[in-house]
């Protein structure tokens, strides 16, 4: 579907947001060329950005980078509803009528588990038309899970995107100031950087070691049998060279650990020795399962 919030379709709109936020305080000019360098800096375009999104927001004039038409639009006419809105008089009012307002909201909806659809209703009703102020006053940076599972983005319908509890309530925490934008190059500290993964082998009887980095698209491993670039969750290189050598492993979970600990990685500013330490710790799971299959069989089976 092409109205599918995707992880891409939500960081990119995250992007424009940054984008908006940064001309705004006047750090750029809608007709400025880039460098690569400068849009990494500028606006905290990730090695996955420069990758997914590069050719979206730009285009290439030479050695450097302009912005596309349709792009310098949208953060004109963005930049333009934030600026208008705060010179109105009432637009501080209006920020700290909603911060009172949804306190008491709040503590009443999430009390009441019996009424709270009513309660909902009524608190929804009485802010529905300050949400769209309040939004291009503030500018809001969301995670980009909650726009893939709101299945829209805020831009696309701000009304029915703050149509929901969770929705009201980051609006909430932007507004006090709790939830500020990243500012971040996040998973790009631990990306690219060499890893061990440290697993025993019954067939060859000792710890064999695959070197893995963390890359954009998944786990790169190099190893003696398999080599390459396998998914978020291990699947290729990675898995096969445990079922090569005949390495029995719950893989579900293995799997799931390794894309969690994947988008852990990327969404924050993880050390390399604590994803090391992390990715070891899946490879000791996977360790111990082969040890106990062998150790726990049968004396007279011979199966493992």
């Amino acid at each position: 579907m092409s109205n599918e919030v995707t992880r891409i379709k939500a960081r990119q709109r995250n992007l424009q947001m940054i984008m908006v936020r940064q001309y705004v305080a006047k750090q750029y000019q809608l007709n400025d060329k880039f460098t690569e360098d400068q849009i990494v800096n500028l606006f905290y375009f990730r090695q996955s950005d420069l990758a997914n999104s590069l050719k979206y927001f730009f285009e290439k004039k030479g050695d450097k980078y302009t912005l596309r038409k349709e792009v310098k639009e949208k953060i004109k006419s963005m930049s333009d509803k934030h600026i208008n809105l705060k010179k109105e008089l009432n637009s501080e009012q209006l920020i700290s009528d909603y911060l009172e307002s949804f306190k008491i909201f709040s503590k009443e909806y999430l009390g009441n588990i019996f009424e709270g659809s009513s309660i909902y209703e009524t608190f929804f009703k009485k802010n529905y038309a300050a949400l769209e102020s309040l939004h291009w006053l503030s500018l809001p940076e969301y995670e980009e899970q909650m726009m893939i599972n709101s299945h829209i983005l805020p831009e696309d319908d701000i009304l029915q995107y703050y149509d929901h509890y969770h929705a009201l309530e980051d609006l909430y925490r932007v507004l006090n100031g709790e939830l500020k934008p990243a500012n971040s190059f996040k998973g790009d500290k631990n990306l690219n950087k060499q890893l061990a993964f440290r697993v025993y082998s019954r067939r060859w009887g000792n710890e064999d070691t695959y070197l893995v980095q963390r890359r954009i698209n998944g786990w790169h491993v190099q190893h003696l049998s398999i080599n390459g670039v396998s998914d978020k969750d291990g699947t290729g290189p990675l898995l096969m060279n445990l079922d090569h050598d005949s390495i029995q492993y719950p893989k579900d979970g293995i799997k799931y650990a390794l894309s969690v600990l994947w988008n852990l990685a990327d969404e924050s500013e993880m050390s390399v020795e604590e994803l090391q330490s992390k990715l070891q710790e899946i490879a000791d799971w996977v360790s111990a399962v082969e040890k106990a299959v062998g150790y726990y069989q049968p004396d007279w089976c011979g199966y493992y």
